[in-house]
């Protein structure tokens, strides 16, 4: 079997000196050590300067507000009215949904269409029953 010197490093802690292929640094005293021995407590780290880790940003910060009356959702996405511009959450994202103020009127065709829809679906429902 080959071996790598060049690969890895020796746990600082004086009792192992394991060869450790995915070695931790210290943050306080800076000497590299192996998986048992990476913690400050388990090496007995003797630096008071520790290198905390960075905050965690606050995810509303990055959130979009639905800007639909009375609603408070947050989203990841920005949800833009393709009409207004306005952001809104996922259930209030359509035209109908928050009363846009550009909303085009529906076609009459539109409203026949459902009209026949509603039409059929009563039909199939009765003779279901």
């Amino acid at each position: 079997m080959a071996e790598f010197p060049e690969l890895g490093d020796h746990c600082s802690y004086e009792h192992c000196k394991q060869l450790d292929f995915l070695p931790f640094s210290c943050d306080g005293c800076l000497k590299v050590f192996c998986y048992q021995h990476r913690g400050i407590s388990s090496h007995h780290c003797t630096q008071e300067f520790v290198k905390l880790p960075a905050p965690i940003p606050d995810d509303k910060e990055k959130s979009y507000a639905c800007l639909f009356a009375g609603c408070g959702s947050r989203e990841l996405m920005p949800v833009q009215c393709e009409d207004c511009r306005r952001n809104y959450c996922l259930r209030h994202r359509h035209q109908q949904d928050h009363s846009c103020a550009k909303m085009q009127p529906v076609p009459e065709k539109m409203v026949k269409t459902a009209e026949l829809v509603q039409h059929i679906q009563g039909k199939s429902c009765n003779l279901l029953v």
